[in-house]
């Protein structure tokens, strides 16, 4: 579903066009203009769907950022998502490491892959853990993303 089909019916709906909206009016009816905006006011806007899509806790802001994300040109996200959401990742709560794991799966399996790697080296064990669970999915053919 494109962005601009969303239901504006909740605070959370609208405040998430209003997002949009503060970069480019344009933006809602065709997000792949992000391109066309400075890079730093695309990142920042790509900073601002991951932030709705990994730190809130709010289902609804949850499923904004992620729509948010996807409805971007896949390869301009790939080339700035790691970037833009990785240094803010807390050090010691998983729940970031979460939401984002299941952004990357939905956008590529060979960053999510990478992303998991990265999570075994951290030293919390719940943020080990997200690596481990998610490496289990790729050798459990029960369970396996791939197919």
């Amino acid at each position: 579903m494109a962005i601009a089909e969303l239901q504006m019916a909740s605070f959370y709906d609208r405040s998430f066009r209003s997002l949009f909206d503060s970069f480019s009016a344009a933006l809602w009816e065709r997000p792949e203009l992000i391109t066309a905006l400075h890079p730093a006011q695309a990142r920042e806007l790509l900073a601002s769907l991951v932030e709705l899509a990994c730190q809130c806790s709010h289902a609804r802001n949850i499923d904004l950022g992620r729509a948010g994300i996807w409805a971007l040109p896949k390869d301009w996200v790939l080339d700035h998502i790691e970037a833009v959401a990785e240094p803010i990742l807390p050090k010691d709560d998983d729940w970031e490491y979460r939401r984002l794991m299941e952004v990357y799966e939905r956008l590529d399996h060979i960053l999510a892959r990478k992303f998991a790697l990265r999570c075994l080296a951290e030293e919390h064990p719940e943020i080990k853990a997200v690596g481990e669970e998610y490496l289990a999915k790729l050798t459990d053919p029960a369970d396996s993303i791939i197919q």
